[in-house]
């Protein structure tokens, strides 16, 4: 899109498409999930791939496995920003949490190269975010 057709939001800042904000989530290596947990608003740091419109992640027994289980609805959010040149942009996705199950979206993802920060618990379940709203936005200078 060249600078005639960008949409700005009230704010001044650039409105990003779905496939922009596909492809800039897809760029960054960590984004945050953000759930409810025992009645709690929590935050987690997840390493991810995006497939097709889904943001996917490895996870262990816990919350974020209950919340898929349970197909919780949940925001995943990435962002990228350098303070030095003022460049950046957010996005938000939201959707419900869910067991990836299919076998070709499994091989897709095992082959992905995500691997976990830590390898103290095996983290061999996938989790996808399939979302019903996915909005960005990017600085304007």
């Amino acid at each position: 899109m060249d600078d005639m057709t960008k949409m700005m939001d009230r704010t001044g800042m650039e409105v990003l498409d779905m496939a922009e904000c596909l492809r800039l989530v897809d760029s960054v290596p960590v984004g945050r999930l953000a759930m409810i947990d025992r009645g709690e608003i929590v935050v987690f740091p997840v390493n991810h791939v995006v497939d097709g419109t889904m943001v996917c992640f490895r996870s262990a027994y816990g919350s974020k496995m209950d919340a898929a289980l349970m197909r919780h609805v949940v925001s995943f959010e990435a962002d990228s920003y350098d303070a030095e040149t003022h460049d950046g942009w957010s996005v938000m996705l939201k959707g419900r949490a869910d067991l990836v199950t299919d076998p070709d979206q499994l091989a897709r993802l095992r082959a992905s190269g995500v691997r976990p920060w830590s390898n103290a618990l095996a983290r061999d379940t996938w989790i996808a975010v399939q979302p019903t709203e996915i909005s960005g936005r990017r600085i304007v200078e």
